[in-house]
């Protein structure tokens, strides 16, 4: 089975420094002109990548019809053409997903420049994804607040329906960056992740589940960190099918982790077993077995391991620093895809409302726990009910409310409850996440639970 790396498109009429072709395969060279790239498309129809990242200004472009300028936006045009060349679909029907971005030194200078603004609305509208009913314009402004902002932060996109205003806006407000390959490989890979994880769940790419289990036991038996090898290999690899179920080609793990590879090698987890990947802005505690584990079982629909308890406490870790900081919401929209993780969620907010209140009658109204939590805006009735009643869920086929109501019965210690044999896992995980992340540990912790108080609350929880 031959393994490759991703391919990077990288557009930009000065010399820059290129992604280390042991993790990332670059298709162009730079600099990247506009008589370069007229004579590629001549000979080279279509291209493979899946990662692009455009200058926009080619004002040192000697080749450009519009040089000599001291500023234009012709870089956007180079993306528009990279994307109208690229390979939608591989040989064997898989549809990889693609993550580009445009970048600038002074994103605010093209606010007055109609010609940046037209051809950056067509790309932007390529990348949107607006919800049922929801209008371009107010996709764009959640979009961006979605990448760029916190909570509290204003969104510099106006709230208006006009398509000129808001992708001016969009533009001009975009981080300023370098021209680096590798820093934007780094920007650019964990949205790829997160898109490839939904591209499998949608049937868009088939994954080889019997090679990728047995890579996944070679992954969790390393220890230490791995070197780049010079070539990508097998033995660390995500092995793609074709329609007829035959392994035909893999991609580099590596090339996949690229941005977490630190001085020529891959730390597949620290001495808890987790490595930090960014998912999101903020990122998210696993480990790259745990994150491979999530491929396979969203792949197959079943499940690889059985060790939920610890996934309970490494996702009630993070749930709970997002929850002091009131960025829960940010946590929610990164599990979208990873039901598992998002039902186990569930089960620790439940839990955690038991232990934070005096008195919790059951959830009532599911809304409501998404409006205490502050994540209401990504919160509908599929939120939790897809993950913990599909059927290859690892929860009692309960609907949230239900579950909700048995999980109450059994941290009071009212063993009348109807999780039968899942109870033991949950309290597990849930009293070495209480132990780790919520028990009170300083004088001043206001929002930490003292031991005594949570077995009050919680006894069934401390049970033996």
């Amino acid at each position: 089975m031959i393994v490759r790396n991703l391919g990077l498109f990288f557009p930009d009429d000065r010399p820059s420094t290129e992604a280390p072709p042991s993790l990332i395969t670059q298709v162009n060279e730079t600099p990247w002109g506009w008589a370069q790239h007229c004579d590629a498309a001549a000979k080279q129809k279509h291209v493979s990548f899946e990662l692009m990242s455009a200058d926009i200004n080619f004002s040192l472009d000697h080749t450009d019809p519009e040089y000599p300028s001291a500023h234009n936006a012709a870089g956007l045009i180079h993306a528009l053409m990279g994307i109208a060349r690229r390979e939608d679909i591989d040989e064997y029907r898989n549809r990889l997903p693609l993550v580009w971005e445009v970048r600038s030194i002074s994103p605010s200078a093209y606010r007055y420049d109609p010609n940046a603004t037209r051809v950056y609305g067509f790309l932007r509208s390529l990348a949107a994804s607006p919800g049922v009913g929801e209008p371009l314009a107010d996709c764009i402004r959640r979009e961006y607040a979605e990448a760029h902002l916190g909570p509290d932060d204003e969104n510099p996109i106006p709230p208006t329906r006009s398509f000129l205003d808001v992708f001016t806006e969009d533009l001009a407000h975009q981080v300023l960056k370098e021209s680096d390959a590798m820093e934007a490989v780094q920007r650019l890979l964990p949205r790829w992740r997160s898109l490839f994880l939904r591209a499998v769940e949608n049937g868009d790419v088939r994954i080889h589940a019997d090679r990728a289990k047995a890579i996944l036991k070679t992954i969790k038996k390393t220890r230490g960190p791995l070197p780049v090898p010079l070539e990508p290999n097998e033995a660390f690899s995500i092995p793609i099918q074709d329609e007829s179920g035959r392994a035909v080609y893999g991609l580099s793990l590596f090339s996949v982790m690229a941005d977490i590879v630190q001085d020529d090698e891959l730390a597949m987890h620290d001495d808890y077993g987790r490595i930090y990947i960014p998912g999101t802005k903020y990122g998210t505690s696993a480990s790259i077995a745990l994150w491979y584990e999530t491929m396979i079982e969203t792949a197959t629909g079943q499940h690889v391991t059985a060790s939920f308890n610890d996934q309970i406490v490494i996702v009630g870790k993070d749930a709970e620093s997002h929850i002091r900081q009131h960025k829960l919401a940010k946590f929610v929209k990164n599990l979208d895809g990873r039901d598992t993780e998002r039902g186990l969620l569930f089960v620790i907010l439940v839990t955690r409302e038991c232990l934070t209140r005096t008195s919790f009658g059951g959830l009532g109204a599911l809304k409501q726990l998404a409006i205490d939590y502050e994540f209401a805006d990504h919160y509908n009735d599929q939120t939790f009910s897809r993950a913990l009643r599909k059927r290859s869920s690892v929860f009692p086929r309960l609907s949230p409310s239900d579950l909700a109501e048995e999980l109450v019965k059994a941290l009071k210690g009212d063993n009348s409850h109807r999780l039968g044999e899942h109870w033991s896992w949950m309290r597990r995980g849930l009293r070495q996440w209480y132990e780790v992340a919520l028990e009170r540990k300083t004088q001043g912790d206001v929002i930490g639970i003292n031991p005594d108080v949570a077995r009050k609350r919680a006894p069934g929880l401390f049970a033996e």
